[in-house]
């Protein structure tokens, strides 16, 4: 039985999948650079209400957690009217699914929160940063690598 045990773990080994990232290899600070085929300032949002974005960073730290900062303009397109820019820090949680990395809004502590109000995030790492591929209407979401360090 013992040469059987070891033809299991082995094959249970070699069934591992080889594509997966680590969080020492997602750590770091994205810049988001471009939007579908877009530069910013661009709209991300659109609708009766429209959020032109003019900057977003991921700040992702090994230990599966983040943060992400924006700075949107808000647009009433009805009435015309604008907020100006708005910025806004929110957490985030991660996990790894082979070559996948899936971003979740984590919700506050006594706050109603909604899948509607922020979508899980899917990306993949890049040669030289992050690539958003679900998650929006405008795909993909292009960030560029800043830093190792969140």
């Amino acid at each position: 039985m013992p040469g059987l045990s070891l033809l299991l773990l082995g094959a249970f080994i070699s069934c591992e999948d080889s594509t997966a990232i680590s969080p020492i290899e997602v750590m770091g600070t994205y810049v988001l650079v471009q939007v579908d085929s877009s530069t910013l300032p661009t709209v991300l949002f659109d609708g009766q209400i429209s959020g032109r974005v003019l900057a977003d960073t991921f700040r992702l730290r090994a230990d599966f957690r983040g943060t992400r900062s924006m700075v949107l303009d808000w647009e009433n397109v009805a009435q015309h009217t604008s907020t100006g820019p708005q910025r806004g820090l929110t957490d985030y949680s991660y996990h790894i699914a082979g070559d996948r990395i899936e971003l979740q809004f984590v919700c506050p502590i006594n706050a109603l929160c909604s899948a509607v109000l922020e979508p899980r995030i899917s990306a993949s790492l890049t040669a030289d940063g992050l690539r958003i591929t679900s998650g929006y209407r405008r795909l993909p979401l292009v960030y560029a690598r800043v830093s190792r360090a969140p």
